[in-house]
């Protein structure tokens, strides 16, 4: 970054986080649905997405939740200050500066629709419950057009099973939760409150890749485990469809046979 890249940087962070909080809560003349932020689990998770499994007993361990977005206009800069409501002594959920952010660009916008702006914040104390992510776009790029898809990929270290709450808020210096769009109107996006359960994953027979289902995704990741040296089950035992004490090969025809045979169901033995 050349320094007169750096000081534009700088002196847009420093103007977008002074705003005033006096972003509108949405255009009325938004011809869409409201612009929205909302988080979904990037790691294992219960199909219905609320519960996020964690590997039994093994702790330190890091969960993955990624901040999405959808926007009606172009937007130029954002400000998303946010809480972790149930963040505590039960529930500790560490954003470590160092798995989020790199020497010179934010790891957690990588990827994202915001990766090419010139001016990217993410500041993330190493104990929640405060944290806020910003950015500006540079001289040179282009306004984010409307669409959906990441805004930032988050990692959480847990220490134990718990919660994790989170909600926007108000916090010096980013203050309030907004976007600009490329009329330089401030305006407050919706943001969903989300809570997850993080609690160790339980065994599922016939259901290694924990989706609630068995079906050809499970065939695939037994084959990718057994056979590639894939990532293997959250509970070894759910790729045991034959209960023989072992998952292997023997296991992937069980589950074929199964899914397009009409075979024994996994699991059927005591």
């Amino acid at each position: 970054m050349n320094r007169l890249s750096l000081v534009f940087g700088v002196i847009s962070i420093i103007a977008v986080l002074s705003l005033p909080s006096r972003a509108i809560p949405q255009d009325p003349n938004d011809p869409g649905e409201y612009d929205t932020l909302y988080f979904t689990p990037g790691s294992m998770h219960s199909p219905t997405g609320d519960t996020i499994w964690v590997w039994p007993g093994v702790f330190p361990q890091d969960v993955i939740l990624s901040l999405n977005f959808w926007n009606d206009y172009p937007i130029l800069s954002f400000t998303t200050p946010f809480i972790d409501t149930c963040n505590g002594p039960s529930s500790y959920a560490d954003l470590d500066p160092t798995k989020n952010n790199g020497d010179a660009f934010p790891r957690c916008f990588e990827g994202s629709r915001v990766k090419d702006f010139g001016t990217l914040v993410c500041k993330l104390p190493y104990f929640p419950p405060n944290f806020y992510l910003a950015g500006v776009k540079g001289p040179s790029a282009d306004p984010v057009p409307p669409g959906r898809g990441l805004l930032a990929t988050l990692t959480f270290t847990v220490f134990d099973t718990g919660r994790i709450c989170l909600d926007s808020c108000f916090w010096a210096p980013a203050n309030v939760l907004q976007f600009i769009s490329d009329d330089i109107k401030a305006y407050a996006p919706v943001s969903k409150r989300m809570a997850w359960i993080i609690t160790d994953c339980q065994y599922a027979c016939g259901d290694p890749s924990y989706d609630g289902e068995t079906n050809l995704v499970d065939a695939v990741y037994l084959i990718n485990y057994v056979l590639k040296s894939g990532p293997a089950p959250c509970v070894v035992k759910s790729g045991d469809t034959n209960c023989d004490d072992a998952t292997d090969i023997v296991d992937i025809t069980f589950l074929i046979n199964y899914i397009f045979k009409g075979g024994p169901p996994p699991g059927y033995c005591p």
